[in-house]
């Protein structure tokens, strides 16, 4: 019985959204689905892009840069769709550039979430781009709160 076994990184989905590179743990990703349209809510923060159909679940779709521009009506996006401890969620990505990849997570401090509500843990390197990892259970939860404070101006 071997006394040390080699731990192997934890795979990643790698991908682009508003071309800004992110990466989350494989393990928390549902799959990714082009959505035939989003249905914009009425009065919603700029992270809340709509709600797509995800087979019979709906999946709220967000932007992790709320300065992006929004999507016009009528026109298919690509969503990354995420399991969380509070549900499903999405995010729109970019059409090109997601991949699964090995890598060393490089861990960073922790400090207030960007402006979208990502909450970055750390780092993958993969060629000479560094992808922020992002933690989807506290990303959601950071989205949710800053819905709730746009809600109650």
């Amino acid at each position: 019985m071997p006394t040390s076994a080699a731990v192997q990184p934890p795979p990643w989905c790698l991908f682009r959204s508003d071309s800004r590179p992110f990466a989350v743990a494989l393990e928390a990703v549902a799959e990714v689905v082009q959505a035939d349209r989003l249905i914009r809510l009425a009065h919603c923060p700029p992270q809340i892009l709509g709600l797509c159909t995800v087979r019979r679940d709906i999946v709220p779709v967000l932007s992790l840069n709320p300065g992006a521009s929004g999507v016009e009506p009528e026109t298919s996006v690509v969503v990354l769709v995420l399991r969380s401890d509070q549900g499903m969620w999405g995010i729109r990505i970019d059409r090109e550039g997601t991949a699964v990849s090995d890598g060393v997570l490089n861990a960073s401090a922790q400090g207030e979430p960007a402006s979208g509500g990502a909450e970055v843990v750390g780092s993958v390197q993969r060629g000479d781009l560094a992808h922020a990892v992002i933690n989807p259970d506290r990303t959601w939860r950071n989205v949710r709160a800053l819905v709730e404070a746009w809600y109650q101006r």
